[in-house]
């Protein structure tokens, strides 16, 4: 007698899950590291391979980084960053979402680590110097098992929130529209929605307003341009719908405490 068992729920959550990755790299610093990150929209992720560098939080508490640890800094939490010796590690920019664009990890408010295993490290430095399909698709396979290494060691819950078809429909506009002149006006007319019954029921199923929601995906657009593309402030200010360069970098220093050149330096 065969007996099987179809699982669904793995087969639907699973296709739900996407690691964004929006920088990523090698870094050997000797001097000059140092610098403030301010209410990120991503996590942070970092293999320190060589020497100690430190982090201090918001309250002032100071954090070393060393050898042969993993450290990861929830989106959200803002600290300085300094180097106490010469350092080599890797970083990573990244957001382990559902298909609606919301943070998985949005429960974990406090920085997480852990001892990497040391065979591992070859293949950190192989997988993050190379351009190589095979070592791109290692190296997500290891970020998510360090992920979950940090996840299950602190107790972090995940939960995908399940939203109506109209939510859904809601954020996909969004996404498809993103855009810092995008109004509730144009939203409801295109979902079909009642300006009162939008923000309504958007704030009831996912906690947040409408326009705190639009605002944390152009912040997030934002720093994905400026780490990851070449463009022109210009060009990234336009595309996000700001009227002129300056009020984009003015609404950015507001956010992120620096402008938009020297973030885009100091990362």
């Amino acid at each position: 007698m065969t007996k099987t068992f179809k699982n669904h729920f793995l087969c639907n959550t699973a296709n739900k899950l996407h690691l964004q990755l929006r920088s990523a790299g090698y870094g050997a610093v000797e001097d000059h590291w140092s610098g403030t990150i301010t209410n990120p929209s991503f996590t942070h992720l970092y293999y320190i391979l060589k020497g100690t560098a430190s982090f201090t939080a918001a309250d002032g508490t100071k954090h070393l980084m060393t050898a042969g640890n993993c450290y990861l800094l929830p989106a959200g939490y803002t600290y300085s960053y300094a180097l106490e010796t010469p350092i080599e590690h890797l970083y990573f920019d990244l957001k382990l979402c559902s298909v609606d664009g919301f943070d998985l990890l949005k429960n974990c408010r406090k920085p997480l680590s852990y001892t990497f295993p040391s065979e591992k490290l070859p293949i950190y430095l192989s997988c993050t110097t190379s351009s190589d399909l095979l070592n791109c698709l290692m190296m997500k396979q290891e970020l998510y098992v360090s992920i979950f290494t940090m996840v299950q060691k602190y107790n972090i819950s995940l939960t995908i929130t399940k939203y109506s078809p109209q939510i859904q429909r809601v954020i996909t506009y969004i996404c498809s529209n993103l855009s810092l002149q995008l109004s509730v006006h144009d939203i409801s007319d295109n979902v079909f929605l009642s300006v009162r019954s939008l923000t309504k029921k958007f704030k009831a199923e996912t906690g947040m307003t409408l326009g705190s929601y639009i605002t944390n995906c152009i912040m997030s657009e934002a720093e994905h341009l400026l780490l990851t593309t070449d463009s022109s402030l210009q060009e990234i200010s336009e595309t996000l719908g700001f009227s002129d360069q300056s009020y984009f970098a003015r609404w950015f220093k507001k956010l992120f405490g620096m402008t938009p050149t020297q973030y885009r330096q100091g990362r």
